[in-house]
């Protein structure tokens, strides 16, 4: 009898988050009674993250792709309660575990002066878990309300032995990972698309992760990034999310029909997709090249990136390679 993989990891998942809700709360009881509202909102995370994906995969569905706010915080915040509960879970199991060495120690040698902590001491120890843990939520929560739209610019001088000596001074602006089905106001989007522009840079490159699922969810963003441009262009690379919004197309032509799509969409915005290619920038006589590789992940995400076929053909001269994964 032949065991599926996948069956057994969500097996083993199950499992895992059983155990996490299980012994989550055991720490929690022993830190305080918490009330009914308490245990409804900690077990209830893994009905929030459903409702919220649920939610979410309905509007895709649809032709509304700025998500509400409250499904975006419904999921962040589902999200934010799993990870609360594995940072106590940690913390606990460290503590257990050191009890119980303690333990293991005053059976082997019973000379040792006993050590078990009495009651009051116990849960004392579990509240300040428990406070631990909770303090790092409210950070998680500003993050996914607030804090996702506040942009900056970070400027990093790079030095290079063998760079020629036309592109001392170089500017190159680089934005990652937008996730645009993360977002659900298009007017502060807009605020970081304008710094953007406003860094004047020589070039522009965007290194993957344009959207979280489906290609459709950059739509209402498209019109902020109309005017992006840079004397030597802009140019992106695909990151392992891009390619979700096809894993659950079977047919082929309808795939080349989103990946079509999923291009001319980059092309509005203003970028040109490197994918597995090169293409050489100039300053009067010298050049440096620029690379670009498909996504290439670590565990389940796709392997499309060749760097023999992105570079076939290239001079040896200073290049400058944009990968979504620096595993690759």
């Amino acid at each position: 009898m032949r065991i599926n993989a996948a069956y057994v990891f969500l097996f083993l998942t199950l499992i895992f988050f059983i155990w996490v809700e299980w012994y989550g709360y055991m720490t929690i009881e022993q830190a305080f009674s918490p009330p009914v509202w308490v245990r409804w909102v900690f077990h209830g995370t893994l009905l929030f993250l459903p409702w919220g994906f649920y939610y979410r995969s309905r509007l895709e569905k649809g032709s509304q792709y700025v998500r509400p706010f409250a499904a975006n915080f419904w999921v962040g915040f589902a999200i934010s309660l799993l990870i609360l509960k594995w940072i106590i879970c940690l913390l606990s199991v460290l503590h257990d575990a050191g009890r119980f060495s303690l333990s293991i120690l005053q059976v082997l040698y019973p000379s040792l002066p006993t050590t078990s902590l009495p009651y009051d001491r116990l849960s004392f120890l579990n509240q300040a878990i428990v406070a631990f843990a909770g303090l790092c939520i409210f950070p998680m929560l500003y993050g996914i309300t607030k804090g996702k739209y506040r942009f900056k610019v970070k400027n990093i001088d790079l030095v290079f032995s063998d760079l020629p000596v036309a592109f001392d001074g170089y500017r190159i602006a680089q934005i990652t990972d937008i996730h645009a089905g993360s977002f659900d106001n298009v007017a502060e989007v807009k605020k970081g698309i304008d710094l953007l522009k406003e860094q004047q840079a020589d070039m522009i490159v965007f290194t993957g992760d344009l959207v979280n699922g489906h290609k459709n969810e950059i739509e209402p963003f498209m019109p902020s990034f109309q005017g992006l441009e840079a004397p030597d262009g802009a140019w992106c690379v695909k990151g392992n999310h891009d390619y979700y919004g096809a894993y659950t197309i079977k047919d082929k032509e309808e795939k080349k029909r989103y990946w079509a799509d999923f291009e001319d969409k980059l092309t509005d915005m203003g970028f040109t997709l490197l994918d597995n290619a090169y293409k050489v920038i100039r300053r009067g006589e010298e050049a440096i090249n620029l690379v670009g590789v498909e996504n290439w992940g670590i565990g389940p995400f796709p392997k499309k990136g060749d760097l023999d076929v992105a570079t076939h053909g290239l001079e040896p001269r200073f290049t400058v390679l944009l990968s979504h994964d620096p595993s690759h």
